[in-house]
């Protein structure tokens, strides 16, 4: 039997119930510390910072976003089943509704290229959104108004993260100064955005960030991935602060001394601050040619290789009981191990259970989240109820149908986004309004306009599909001078 139409999760009740006509009342999440986005951010959201020129110029203002579209994180609303977002390379979906209906919020809209940004989102424990974005850290309490931080609209704020109470949260934004010099600094709130702070000091100058990672069990403990910005060949480091950012200790990643290869912040273990996982990222040529898992079970200074692949992966994500670990790949499909401590485990047996194009990963009490690919799998975004076994389909390319209604007229999202929606809805074949009004041939499949109808994945899918790409570092620096 197909996952939808026998599983718990609260939003695939609401697309059984949307699809029969039927209604229910609004599901109360339960979830607990453990089970609120313990994803990787997808990693993609990290080596996005490496994938700024990759992509194709647009013609004009008012016409769509020219990268190939796909999505690429899936964030969801830590006390509301119903709401989440996907950030694509269209911009981002959102739905208020479990996944049953879709609208599109343009970049502009939130303050970021959509063109040159992958910009890492949470959502608080208000409702509230955040935006890391290279024009500063951008805000909506409302999901309609988006401001920019005051003070902070010089910074490039390139990676986010929620604590172990989801009206706190940790930003990280790290800008190029001179040669080999940056200005990395964290930023904190404690009150559903509402006002930030500095956290602790910067790290040494020659360190350029890349990732954050926050430890839900000690909120001293911080962690930063990067690259050293000293020697003849920049090998990746990772900062540890055991007292919130007042010290930092450099701790050398093994696997990074070629100076090609970079960690990201894969997850922290939400219930042992000592123990972190990395992924490791080798481009060449301007194609992801590597990838390894590693972690540690002692704050960084002693590491375990868990998982490698010669391909791109870029999703990763922890199961809320900690009882598996999922990685997946366009190319690679996706990969569990059932283990209840992998940093106790030698060699952790990871079983191949989809063919998935996977792009991003999150994982929690309602399901396995993953992007996939619309060309190859038959949908953007999936969820499944059996360990990744099998998915249903929540969104699909031509699943939204314009702007939110609710974000009318002096809104950065009401001024923005419904000019750009004719175009943008031609190139994704989506619906130009509600009412289910056509805007184009698009290339989806299966899919009917703002509802979703669910699609079989029970049989093998091809592994190819677009690899993101890699800019070179130089290019990248210079972007953030």
């Amino acid at each position: 039997m197909h996952p939808i139409d026998d599983a718990p999760s609260p939003r695939l009740a609401k697309l059984k119930n949307a699809r029969s006509g039927s209604t229910s009342s609004r599901a109360l999440s339960s979830r607990a510390l453990s089970s609120r986005a313990l994803s990787s951010r997808a990693l993609s959201s990290s080596v996005a910072l490496l994938t700024l020129f990759a992509a194709v110029a647009v013609t004009s203002e008012a016409a769509g976003h020219g990268r190939f579209p796909r999505a690429g994180s899936v964030v969801l609303d830590p006390n509301d089943d119903d709401h989440m977002w996907v950030r694509g390379t269209y911009g981002i979906v959102t739905t208020t509704d479990g996944g049953a209906n879709w609208r599109w919020i343009c970049p502009e809209g939130v303050g970021f290229d959509g063109d040159k940004e992958d910009p890492p989102l949470a959502i608080m424990d208000d409702g509230s959104v955040i935006a890391g974005t290279f024009g500063g850290l951008a805000v909506s309490h409302d999901r309609c108004q988006f401001t920019v931080e005051p003070d902070l609209g010089t910074k490039y704020f390139i990676d986010l993260a929620l604590e172990a109470s989801p009206s706190s949260a940790v930003a990280l934004s790290s800008n190029g100064v001179d040669t080999d010099v940056f200005d990395v600094n964290l930023w904190q709130t404690s009150d559903n955005a509402a006002t930030w702070s500095p956290v602790g000091v910067a790290p040494p100058e020659d360190f350029l960030a890349l990732t954050l990672g926050v430890a839900w069990s000690d909120a001293d403990r911080l962690y930063l991935t990067g690259r050293d910005g000293v020697g003849d060949v920049y090998q990746g480091a990772l900062m540890r602060s055991d007292d919130r950012g007042s010290s930092w200790v450099r701790l050398a990643v093994p696997g990074t001394e070629d100076g090609k290869t970079l960690p990201y912040v894969a997850a922290v273990h939400p219930d042992d601050a000592d123990q972190i996982y990395l992924g490791l990222v080798r481009e060449q040529e301007g194609s992801i040619v590597y990838f390894s898992l590693i972690v540690s079970g002692d704050g960084g200074e002693n590491w375990q290789e868990i998982f490698q692949r010669d391909a791109e992966v870029s999703g990763f994500a922890l199961s809320p009981d900690r009882s598996k670990v999922a990685v997946g790949g366009p190319e690679v499909g996706l990969y569990v191990a059932d283990v209840a401590d992998v940093a106790d485990v030698a060699d952790p047996m990871f079983t191949k259970v989809s063919e998935l194009a996977v792009r991003c990963l999150t994982w929690d009490d309602s399901g396995l989240y993953a992007c996939a690919d619309q060309f190859i799998d038959g949908y953007n975004v999936g969820v499944s109820v059996d360990d990744g076994a099998t998915f249903a389909p929540l969104s699909q390319q031509d699943s939204p149908c314009g702007p939110p209604d609710s974000c009318g007229a002096g809104t950065s999202i009401g001024d923005e986004c419904p000019g750009r929606w004719p175009a943008e809805s031609a190139e994704l074949g989506a619906p130009i309004s509600c009412d289910g009004e056509s805007g184009g041939a698009g290339a989806s499949s299966g899919s009917a306009g703002c509802r979703i109808e669910p699609l079989d994945n029970d049989g093998d899918r091809p592994g190819a599909g677009w690899i993101a790409t890699l800019a070179g570092l130089g290019l990248l620096l210079r972007r953030r001078r």
